[in-house]
């Protein structure tokens, strides 16, 4: 869900005790007494935590909620901690992971580094190094999601200057549509429209053949819940009209993004990936912002060709009063009737000969 969109909590800095706001940990380990420890002592802690006994358990809790970290036991039944890792990057999931073991070797070490484990746990352990342990993979994640916002939005502020210069529509949508499939790679999209006064909604653009069925249903679904939709192919079941619809047409992943401007809904930015493809978090982060400056540059140009299409009314309306004051002159005085006329086509015939 695009609800994930939210600002950082705030963990500890160094020298504090507890993190401000709750901070959500997932211990996943298959012995009960390992679960209840780190329970303890991180609740005591300030932080709020969830415990699974196996690798199934924990990515079914994590596909329901959002976690903030991971304790990651190796050897577990049904689905041990490095294949949970290993679906993870399938599934684009990026969670901090520390992973907790009874016995360490080099190759594990290798393996977890390269699935991005952010530290290491040796059981048994005492309060001081699992809280040590914790806050550090914590604050190491938090600088690498700003690390991230920062190299999407140095080039968005680039883009947004170019959008926002752009009066006509119907290049800027070219060029908003071409700006989203670059930075998420994206395979197909397409920007509707909501007119204001009809409400009807339109596809203005589309790049990739887009499936009219599934624009329908994803603006449907976002009118509807209020908010942006990310769905992936192993997530369809949350959705199950529009999993059809990806599975029917091949989509792996999709994201369908409302254009706010002054809390109004203005339009739909869809995003959909091909097979065994899928976005992630900086995808979602960085369509998040481009829509909300590419709101606002399309109402620009709907402004700009609203105030010409009025003038050029205005200008056509200030003619045809002066012709008819003209006509009724010449109405009055049958010496000068037609004279205007005439005058008229004397001038073209000069300019022309000229």
């Amino acid at each position: 869900s695009a609800e994930r969109i939210d600002g950082d909590r705030r963990v500890p800095s160094s020298g504090e005790n507890r993190p401000l706001h709750k901070t959500k940990i997932l211990v996943v380990d298959d012995e009960e007494d390992v679960q209840d420890l780190c329970k303890l002592i991180l609740t005591q802690a300030g932080y709020e935590v969830d415990v699974a006994s196996d690798g199934m358990s924990a990515l079914s809790k994590i596909q329901e909620g959002e976690f903030d970290l991971l304790l990651l036991d190796v050897m577990m039944p049904r689905m041990g901690g490095l294949d949970l890792l290993r679906n993870f990057r399938e599934m684009s999931i990026d969670i901090p992971t520390v992973v907790l073991t009874s016995f360490g070797s080099m190759e594990i070490a290798i393996t977890s580094l390269r699935l991005g484990v952010k530290d290491f746990l040796v059981k048994p352990f005492v309060k001081e190094e699992l809280l040590e342990v914790v806050h550090g993979a914590i604050e190491g994640g938090r600088r690498a999601r700003e690390n991230i916002r920062l190299q999407i939005l140095l080039p968005l502020f680039e883009v947004s200057r170019e959008l926002l210069v752009e009066t006509d529509l119907r290049r800027l949508l070219k060029k908003i549509l071409n700006v989203a499939t670059k930075e998420t790679r994206a395979d197909q999209a397409s920007i509707m429209l909501i007119d204001p006064e009809s409400k009807r909604v339109t596809v203005q653009e589309e790049a990739g053949t887009c499936c009219e069925e599934l624009r329908d249903q994803l603006l449907s679904r976002v009118i509807d819940l209020g908010h942006p939709i990310v769905l992936a192919e192993p997530m369809v079941h949350l959705d199950k009209e529009i999993g059809r619809l990806m599975k029917h047409n091949e989509i792996s992943a999709v994201i369908s993004m409302p254009l706010m401007s002054r809390n109004k809904m203005i339009g739909l930015l869809n995003v959909c990936k091909g097979k065994e493809l899928t976005f992630n978090e900086s995808d979602l982060e960085l369509t998040s912002i481009f829509c909300g400056q590419a709101a606002i540059a399309i109402e620009n140009a709907q402004l700009f060709e609203e105030v010409n299409r009025k003038t050029k009314e205005i200008q056509a309306a200030h003619f045809g009063s002066i012709q008819a004051l003209a006509e009724a002159l010449e109405s009055k005085d049958a010496y000068t009737r037609g004279h205007s006329d005439r005058a008229l086509e004397y001038a073209v015939a000069v300019g022309k000969k000229i």
